[in-house]
């Protein structure tokens, strides 16, 4: 007699094994908006650098939880403003300050207008590449910081002054934080924007480090301070995004060299705001190819233009 044949189950869809997740982070009392937020954003177009492969220490629930704040940073980390800011740090004139032999990063490109396309090319090639570069992990950091790079042993990385490796650190409260069943929602956009504000702060550093080695940083423009994090969060949103002692959202203005004063940031409780009213359609425009699910495959960086790498 025959052995019986044993049907297995079909494998879950990409959908459903989303929805798993998200149901073992929430439960009915959670906003249904947020809820659909964060399976929207878990398919969104990611950036290989954001890419769920990159990340060593977190599971898939986790790397949900966080979603919308990846979907979020991808969009900055490839808008217009940030495109410009990469051009110069990369590519644009460099010229001495001080007379003391440092460093200046100057923007030379008009913001306001478009890197021509083969400049706009290398820069994406250039971010690409740097996705082979960056890991990210999450543990315990000290209260005041979100976010931490630690540049590995040149040993480790490439023969070139650049192509350092980076591993970046998101602070490990900041994902413990985001609870569906007790945070009101406000809270939780404000999170998720703060989170995706780290990951572009940290992915300043680890882009300079690529480039130029684990040496000095150099300034940008006039800034009064050398820190490429916060000189990014300057040329994109004016000041530091940042989370007050209450849960309130505050931003820092750097003056001089690194005096600052906090207030209440409007620019970054607007981003809030639209991410909840338009939660329906904030990716509405993302077309179905092309789309990378967030916990179910990997994404590999893509030299887009082959040849010569941009970060040699």
């Amino acid at each position: 007699m025959p052995a019986p044949i044993l049907l297995l189950p079909p494998p879950p869809t990409r959908q459903e094994s989303l929805e798993t997740l998200l149901q073992q982070i929430t439960t009915d009392k959670a906003h249904p908006t947020l809820k659909r937020l964060l399976l929207d954003s878990a398919v969104s177009t990611v950036h290989p650098v954001l890419a769920r492969n990159r990340w060593i220490t977190i599971n898939d629930e986790d790397y949900l939880r966080i979603a919308p704040a990846i979907a979020v940073a991808t969009r900055i980390l490839t808008g217009d403003r940030a495109m410009h800011f990469w051009h110069a740090l990369v590519f644009g004139k460099q010229v001495s300050s001080d007379g003391k032999g440092e460093k200046s990063q100057r923007m030379y490109e008009d913001p306001d207008g478009s890197l021509p396309t083969a400049e706009r090319e290398k820069v994406k090639q250039m971010l690409n590449e740097l996705a082979g570069l960056v890991m990210f992990d999450c543990e315990g950091l000290n209260s005041n910081t979100f976010g931490r790079t630690i540049h590995l042993p040149e040993r480790f990385s490439s023969n070139t002054p650049g192509g350092i490796r980076s591993l970046i650190t998101l602070r490990r409260d900041l994902m413990d934080d985001i609870d569906l069943q007790v945070r009101p929602p406000y809270a939780l956009l404000r999170r998720w924007f703060i989170i995706a504000v780290t990951l572009l702060h940290e992915i300043a550093h680890a882009l300079h480090a690529a480039r130029y080695g684990s040496g000095a940083e150099r300034e940008f423009e006039d800034d009064g301070f050398i820190e490429i994090g916060f000189a990014l969060e300057k040329w994109l949103f004016g000041g530091q995004p940042v989370l007050g002692e209450q849960g309130e959202l505050l931003q820092w203005y750097y003056d001089g060299w690194g005096d600052r004063e906090a207030v209440h940031g409007r620019f970054a409780r607007g981003w809030a705001s639209v991410m909840l009213e338009r939660a329906s359609d904030i990716w509405a425009n993302e077309g179905e190819d092309g789309k990378i699910p967030a916990t179910a495959r990997d994404v590999r960086a893509l030299n887009m233009a082959g040849g010569k790498s941009v970060l040699a």
